[in-house]
């Protein structure tokens, strides 16, 4: 088990010294390329039919047409008032129409990323349960602590109602401008820059895949390949920024992609 946990890691290692796996690169506060989780504005309508789910589409349309014609050849070859039944109903919704819209629509409203964290969830289960070791959920509510005290007027996901897309990936804590923000846990540095969509910002390692954001910092006290522990001070925060209150900008990614930090973490609850 030992062994497969080691795979595991190293796995992941190479994922994360590729450029572009889940946080934006930046130079002199500009997207350099990469995939980004943080899209822009016209993407956060929805996601656009791509010629790879039309044909995913396709695929499952003949699935279900060869499952068809396997029930018709199976009622003729067995006939009865049932069969029958069955076989003109099967007949009929071979020959009729598919509906690409209806299809389309049905795609565009289904919560992929909902039935993909509940997959992760139960991987994340199994893992646990058979190689030991606490799974992500139980990793970051044991280690994991609120970067600064305040209340979250910025939910997960609530980028259109703040008014301000770069923050969609993360939660947004409300503080006084030059408050001091520690480390959510230990870990290592692994950037520092300057974005539109967050302002001054750094991005930690804290291993098992597990990365923290933390932007609209006023100051910033670490640098690239820090190693810090728990309770470290990285910087202080900003002001009202593109908000109508001074505060930070919070993320948390697993395997590099975005999580709701309430879900994981304890966040104060009260005004401050």
């Amino acid at each position: 088990m030992g062994k497969y946990n080691d795979a595991y890691k190293s796995y992941y290692n190479e994922i994360v010294s590729k450029e572009g796996r889940g946080s934006v690169r930046y130079n002199n506060g500009k997207n350099t390329g990469g995939f980004s989780y943080r899209e822009n504005a016209k993407n956060i309508k929805g996601k656009k039919i791509t010629p790879q789910r039309l044909i995913n589409i396709l695929i499952f349309q003949l699935a279900g047409t060869a499952a068809l014609f396997v029930v018709i050849l199976f009622c003729k070859t067995f006939t009865t008032a049932q069969t029958e039944k069955i076989y003109d109903y099967a007949k009929d919704t071979v020959k009729t129409s598919f509906d690409y819209n209806g299809a389309i629509a049905q795609i565009k409203s289904f919560d992929y990323k909902a039935a993909y964290d509940s997959a992760e969830t139960y991987i994340e289960n199994i893992k646990s349960k058979y190689l030991g070791g606490d799974n992500v959920i139980e990793t970051t509510s044991k280690n994991f602590k609120a970067p600064i005290k305040g209340e979250v007027i910025g939910k997960y996901g609530s980028a259109q109602d703040l008014g301000w897309v770069g923050y969609k990936n993360g939660i947004v804590i409300k503080s006084s401008e030059n408050s001091k923000v520690t480390i959510a846990s230990k870990g290592t540095v692994r950037e520092v820059g300057n974005s539109e969509a967050l302002g001054n910002y750094i991005i930690v390692d804290h291993g098992e895949g597990l990365e923290t954001e933390y932007g609209n910092l006023k100051d910033v006290n670490v640098k690239r390949g820090d190693e810090l522990e728990e309770n470290a001070e990285i910087g202080t925060s900003g002001g009202k920024g593109n908000l109508s209150s001074e505060h930070l900008y919070f993320g948390l990614l697993y395997m590099g992609a975005p999580k709701d930090p309430e879900k994981y973490i304890k966040f104060y609850d009260q005004s401050i």
